[in-house]
């Protein structure tokens, strides 16, 4: 280009020696080296003489100057080539209109791009979505979305208004301005404009970018009243509102919807319900997952993982959209492998390869989507944490894959570790004996389930507001206290088994115990077992179940039971009768029933919890754990077990949302999880005992 610019400045020289008159084609060529070459002010000189001399100009000459004025910042002389475009008889393209009405907004001329927009409808050209792109934007940061309303209200009036209000609702979609899109649709509503369903899709669209549901869903049921019916992409994106406003139950209604409507859902629709019901951790919400994962698969409406075997290599690509569908095509896929493995003929493909590698960024999908690097860490962390020889060998953000030797593959499938596996996929709730329900009929228990545990914990929340971290409570003064802690909490339980209590009320027995050291009520050392025996009676009057004699839980310590009834006045003048505790147990119980776990089913809370009735235990007798309020303790234990069984996710949102906790929120959080990672790490899942009370919430 360097040479060609040297080569025209001295034909223009050499001409200019000779007397030779410089005509449009040698100007335009200079023009075009100019351009090419980066030189703006020289190429903006040259337009300046063509211009003065009056030549004739081809829309190419007008569109290169407009483009040079833009890149120097003089929108003014950009609106002057337009100007000299119309002189001659050259129609202004859309296209020039929103270059210099983006320009303007560049430069910080907001006003000067609505005077080139009012001029654009002037000269009968009709906006499009890429004007109101650039308006809303300029608008929106200074809060005025009024003038663009007004601005497109104005112009609506006097031309096309159908195109007019469909290019504003493209351009609300794309800037997810939903409350701008809902003034626009008032104004259609009130100028008597037919609202096709593009405009609807649009608007649905910018509420679903911010999670607005509500908003969404009145926009969609007044759809009939305009005499237009939802297409595929209504639907598409009312769940996509849903789904990002956290309403679960919803999106899988409106797939049902959709489909009953008639409507085809796209693969990224049905990917995207079912992330949305596996991620909630509810045992119902994933049997649907997984339910519709099946259907979804072998109608050719979702891919499902494929596998290539190369150079002793059998790759298999998820091709998943999001992390749900990615977890249901491995399990699926693994299964199929080992049911071949479990033949009498074995695996061909197993027996012909020495590794199996796991990747997510081979299908078009993938691709697409860019989500791989969240469904790479989730198959890690779920084959990982459920004992599969895999092992991470590439860390890249779409291609990063797993890697397993085929033998010791093998040799897992076969084994005890597999079933664990397979069992977190098996979430139908009909095997432990719950009913099997319609959606609609699951979705009006789920509503009223939600609301009920909901309220629970509120109560806990109250009472943690009221009752400061019992670690923070003892100060100083506390340090024998905590000396000792692991053999009082010991003593506690080994007591509570002895008088057949739950381990509900031992648990709570423990924090009025800690409850009262906290108020000043450290006991003589010599009165330790009776002061046990006074919290575990008061703890087991106040769940409402069996309480022993005083003379029974006397004998254990040696004591009397006058004793302990003494004991008992003295823990209640302490405390000033708030002898209403509420343990990490009590909350651990509670997240498990908001998961849709019946306790009274082992296998259910196994898949759901892990080993975390076991951990508390441990938990609540370690004093480190009196540093956090009991939620987030309960927290903690969940997410720590329900990782080291591959269980994923490890906090569902059914609970981030009902408790505010997040699992990437940091400390105090993280701080609690290492800590149980640490203290997990050194139990024996053989040991664990579920053997929890089932009281009333409400008693404890």
């Amino acid at each position: 280009p360097w040479q060609q610019l040297r080569r025209a400045l001295q034909l223009i020289a050499d001409m200019r020696a000779q007397g030779i008159e410089c005509g449009v084609q040698a100007h335009t060529a200079l023009l075009g080296s100019a351009v090419k070459c980066g030189e703006s002010e020289l190429a903006a000189d040259v337009y300046g003489q063509l211009r003065a001399a009056g030549f004739v100009l081809t829309r190419q000459v007008f569109h290169a100057a407009l483009e040079v004025f833009l890149k120097l910042g003089r929108w003014q002389d950009a609106v002057g080539v337009m100007d000299d475009m119309t002189a001659q008889g050259l129609p202004v393209e859309a296209q020039t209109y929103n270059l210099v009405i983006s320009s303007c907004i560049k430069l910080g001329e907001t006003q000067s791009a609505l005077d080139v927009y009012k001029r654009m409808w002037k000269d009968g050209v009709t906006p499009t979505t890429k004007t109101f792109v650039s308006l809303i934007s300029a608008f929106a940061k200074g809060g005025a979305l009024d003038v663009v309303v007004q601005a497109v209200a104005s112009e609506a009036r006097q031309g096309q208004k159908s195109a007019t209000y469909a290019a504003a609702m493209g351009a609300c979609e794309k800037a997810g301005q939903w409350q701008l899109a809902v003034q626009l649709f008032q104004q259609i509503s009130d100028m008597g404009v037919k609202a096709e369903v593009g405009i609807f899709n649009s608007i649905v669209a910018a509420c679903a970018h911010s999670g607005e549901h509500v908003q969404a869903r009145a926009v969609f049921d007044a759809m009939p009243s305009h005499s237009c019916q939802p297409d595929a992409v209504t639907f598409a994106n009312l769940i996509r509102a849903y789904k990002k406003g956290g309403q679960w139950c919803q999106t899988v209604a409106t797939l049902e919807a959709m489909q009953a409507a008639g409507a085809v859902p796209h693969a990224a629709v049905i990917s995207s319900v079912i992330d949305a019901l596996w991620h909630t951790g509810i045992v119902w919400a994933q049997a649907r997952a997984a339910a519709l994962f099946r259907d979804a698969v072998p109608a050719g409406r979702l891919a499902g993982a494929a596998d290539l075997s190369k150079k002793g290599t059998l790759r298999v690509d998820l091709q998943a959209l999001t992390v749900g569908v990615a977890l249901l095509a491995m399990h699926q896929w693994l299964a199929s492998l080992r049911a071949a493995a479990a033949s009498p003929e074995g695996s061909p493909a197993l027996e012909a390869n020495r590794k199996l590698a796991v990747i997510n960024g081979m299908g078009d999908h993938s691709r697409a989507q860019g989500n791989s690097s969240a469904v790479k860490e989730a198959i890690g962390a779920s084959l990982i944490g459920a004992g599969a020889p895999f092992r991470l060998v590439a860390d890249h953000l779409r291609c990063g894959r797993l890697e397993a030797a085929t033998q010791p593959l093998t040799e897992w499938l076969l084994s005890d570790s597999w079933a664990a596996y397979s069992a977190l996929f098996s979430a139908d709730p009909s095997v432990d004996g719950q009913p099997a329900l319609s959606t609609e009929e699951y979705l009006a228990v789920e509503t009223a389930e939600c609301k009920k545990l909901g309220d629970m914990f509120e109560v806990i929340r109250k009472y943690e507001a009221t009752h400061c971290a019992a670690l923070q409570a003892l100060g100083a003064s506390g340090a024998p206290h905590l000396g000792r802690h692991r053999q009082l909490v010991a003593a506690i339980l080994a007591a509570a088994s002895s008088l057949g209590i739950s381990d509900q009320v031992a648990h709570v027995a423990a924090a009025l115990m800690d409850a009262t050291v906290a108020a000043g009520g450290q006991p003589a050392d010599a009165l330790e077992g009776v002061f046990i025996a006074a919290c575990l009676r008061i703890a087991a009057a106040n769940d409402g179940v069996f309480v022993p004699s005083a003379d029974q839980v006397a004998t254990l310590f040696g004591s009397t039971g006058a004793a302990v009834e003494l004991m008992e006045s003295d823990v209640r003048a302490v405390v000033r009768n708030d002898t209403a505790c509420i343990s990490a147990l009590h909350v651990l119980k509670l997240y498990a029933q908001r998961l849709g776990c019946a306790l009274s089913s082992p296998r259910l809370v196994k898949r759901v919890t892990g080993s975390s009735f076991l951990l508390i235990t441990a938990v609540l007798a370690d004093p480190t754990a009196l540093q956090w309020p009991p939620s987030l303790v309960a927290a903690a234990v969940l997410i720590s077990c329900r990782r080291r069984q591959g269980c994923i996710p490890a906090w569902p949102t059914s609970l981030a949302a009902m408790t505010g906790y997040s699992e990437g929120s940091g400390p105090p959080l993280s701080a609690a999880i290492a800590f149980c990672d640490r203290l997990g790490a050194h139990l024996s899942p053989t040991n664990s005992h579920n053997s929890h009370s089932h009281s009333s919430f409400g008693r404890s």
